[in-house]
Parts: C-alpha cells; structure tokens; sequence
C-alpha cells in the first residue's frame, strides 16, 4: 500500500442510494472510490484488481453475498487483504436454513482483515472505517 497515492475502495451495495451516499463520503474523505451492485460484481473486481485498501459491502444482495465477497477476499496473498467492513442493518443472517451471527461469523471465519458494522441512516460505522484507513496510511 502506497502512501503517496489515494487509497482505492471497493463499496459493494444493491441498494443504489446507499452505494452513492458511502461513494460520495468515500470521495470526500480522499479515496478513489470503485462500486459494485452486488457479490459476484464484486467478486470479479477483486479478483482483476488487487490493488483495493477497503472494502465495505453489504451483506445481503440477490447476486452474491456479503460472505461471498469476503471468501473472494480471503483467497487473496495475505499482503494483498484489504481491511474490509462488512455491514448490515441486523446482525443475524439466514443463508438457506442456517442463522449466522455476523458479530461472530465474521472475525472467527474470516480473521482480523474483516469486521462487522451494522447500518444506520449517517453511516458512522462506514464513516470511522474509511477515516481508520486513511489515518493508518500516514
């Protein structure tokens, strides 16, 4: 990661309002800023681009996932893991006829690169993750 350069985020949402409310805060904050609609959009993305800083994604799409977004991740060189964010208005998440708890699932499966944030109308969870990021750069 390259400190002289802006840091690159990947923000993965369906809901088209919420990806250009957290683009917008992203580009303010300093970040060149990279959107997907959904898990397997940004599956894909990950997997031509390594050069993401952040993710912050959704938990629930209709085309992929939240936690298939942090698998893609997870396949990547230890070094090339962007921190990531996965966030949700709820914690609990039903895959097929499975519960997951998020707050658990999450840093069990996937490490201290991921975390769980729950979504609310100003975002400060996304907010503090994106200004964590910058200031880990200086």
């Amino acid at each position: 990661m390259s400190t002289d350069t802006k840091p690159h985020i990947l923000i993965v949402d369906d809901e088209s309002l919420i990806l250009t409310i957290l683009s917008l805060e992203a580009e303010a904050l300093g970040f060149t800023v990279t959107t997907a609609s959904s898990g397997n959009q940004a599956s894909d993305k990950l997997d031509d681009d390594h050069g993401f800083d952040a993710v912050i994604t959704d938990v629930r799409m209709n085309d992929g996932d939240g936690l298939t977004v942090l698998q893609c991740i997870n396949r990547l060189d230890p070094e090339l893991k962007p921190s990531t964010l996965i966030h949700s208005s709820d914690y609990e998440f039903w895959p097929g006829n499975d519960r997951i708890d998020l707050r658990v699932h999450v840093p069990e499966h996937f490490g201290s690169f991921a975390r769980f944030g729950t979504k609310s109308i100003d975002y400060p969870v996304a907010v503090k993750f994106m200004k964590e990021i910058l200031a880990s750069r200086q």
